[in-house]
């Protein structure tokens, strides 16, 4: 079953727009940082994941269309792709879109979804990071384009190294259902 505006899946589609506007960032060597950007530059293929990006975005934040998971619309996705929430989904994606295009309003509008979602909170209850469960990414994502792209942050200051930093600090010292298994232990004793 495809997404559409009578099955919308707003997780599936901000998913995909995340992918399609990070594959666009590496084609147009818009790095987060690394060293050496990738030598993949094609600013025509780049275009295009962005566009699509676009698209699929526009599709789960369009306001005559109910925003919902893909499961609630097909049920019978949920037994392989379950997903309890797509504002995770949404900030990641437009985290992704600001770097891709180079936009500091999808750039305000992660920090939007961000703060109204209140997923700070969420963070605090020291969440898995896994498929359906994203809010740790996003943080570390956003303090990554904060640190190497301040040009994106424009009046829409939010700090998520504060956040990123507060979740990990939690798992390093034991404080959070996340652990350190004994090999990452002794690589933080060197």
């Amino acid at each position: 079953m495809i997404l559409t505006s009578s099955s919308p899946g707003t997780d599936a589609a901000a998913q995909a727009a995340a992918a399609f506007a990070a594959c666009s960032a590496v084609y147009a060597n818009r790095s987060l940082g690394a060293s050496t950007p990738p030598s993949l530059a094609n600013s025509t293929y780049a275009e295009t994941l962005l566009n699509h990006a676009q698209d699929l975005y526009a599709f789960a934040t369009n306001s005559s269309i109910p925003q919902r998971t893909y499961q609630t619309s097909v049920p019978s996705v949920g037994e392989a792709y379950a997903s309890s929430d797509y504002n995770d989904e949404l900030v990641i994606a437009a985290l992704f879109l600001a770097l891709a295009a180079n936009s500091t309003d999808s750039y305000a509008q992660a920090v939007h979804t961000y703060q109204q979602q209140k997923l700070a909170d969420r963070l605090k209850s020291d969440p898995v990071f896994n498929w359906d469960e994203k809010t740790p990414g996003a943080v570390l994502l956003g303090a990554q384009i904060m640190n190497t792209h301040s040009e994106l942050v424009g009046q829409q200051s939010y700090d998520w190294r504060s956040d990123a930093e507060n979740y990990f600090d939690r798992i390093v010292n034991s404080s959070s259902r996340g652990y350190l298994t004994n090999g990452t232990s002794n690589l933080l004793a060197d």
